[in-house]
């Protein structure tokens, strides 16, 4: 191979398509796969023959084939989540645009210094505590809605307060965890380099899919996750030969 070749410069990128068995022609995007490796298994029978008071074995015959990959995906997309929690497909959990809405529906009752309380919505654009002063008695997290009452301040033990709240509408997806231990579907695995808009492998076939390693939030970013994914029947691999 000649330096500047163009396959000396190739960089491979892939992705992962995976469709459940209910409806194996809509694919949902697992995300980008920055890592994949094949893993075969083959365990072997030895079939032997004696001659002459010594056992010689002549073949061995494959008695069990596992056919799996490990792809490490590095996008937290709806269902690679679900996957990671154990969950079964979510439910639209969503939150209403509120406009200086008072809250909550007859207060928010014995709260104590020191302590934190979710107030109900989360992105506010809003929030005030009915004639209490902010950051003296209170602070608030606009994003998380966790409202901390302050030590010391105007907003006594066991008491009862309320406010005013803005919000915009937001869409979340809700899960329940422990509730699905795998997928199963078809897979559809591309893998595409920089040398052409085709992509250079197609890999499709039925597959049992879970997580293997949850990985690491180290506090830069969100955790790689590897999943492992179990060939249920012969895939089918369509290679692009560049000429």
């Amino acid at each position: 191979m000649q330096i500047g070749d163009f396959r000396t410069r190739r960089k491979v990128t892939g992705r992962l398509f995976i469709a459940l068995v209910a409806t194996p022609d809509q694919f949902r995007d697992y995300g980008n796969v920055s890592l994949t490796k094949q893993e075969t298994k083959i365990d072997r029978a030895q079939q032997m023959t004696a001659s002459k008071g010594s056992v010689q074995v002549t073949h061995e015959e494959p008695g069990k084939v596992e056919l799996r990959h490990t792809f490490k995906l590095d996008e937290h997309h709806t269902d690679l989540i679900g996957l990671m929690h154990l969950a079964a497909p979510p439910q639209a959990d969503n939150q209403g645009a509120l406009v200086t809405q008072a809250w909550p529906v007859g207060g928010l009752d014995g709260v104590k210094q020191g302590y934190d309380y979710y107030v109900g919505a989360m992105g506010l654009t809003l929030f005030t505590v009915t004639g209490k002063t902010l950051n003296d008695d209170y602070t608030i997290d606009l994003g998380s809605g966790m409202l901390h009452i302050v030590e010391g301040g105007a907003i006594a033990d066991n008491s009862n307060i309320v406010g005013t709240l803005s919000c915009p509408a937001l869409s979340f997806s809700k899960y329940t965890a422990l509730s699905q231990m795998f997928v199963r579907g078809n897979a559809r695995l591309i893998t595409t380099d920089g040398n052409t808009d085709v992509p250079r492998e197609v890999v499709t076939g039925g597959i049992e899919i879970y997580i293997s390693d949850w990985g690491d939030n180290d506090g830069t970013k969100f955790n790689d996750v590897t999943a492992m994914v179990l060939w249920t029947d012969r895939p089918t691999v369509r290679s692009l030969e560049l000429a």
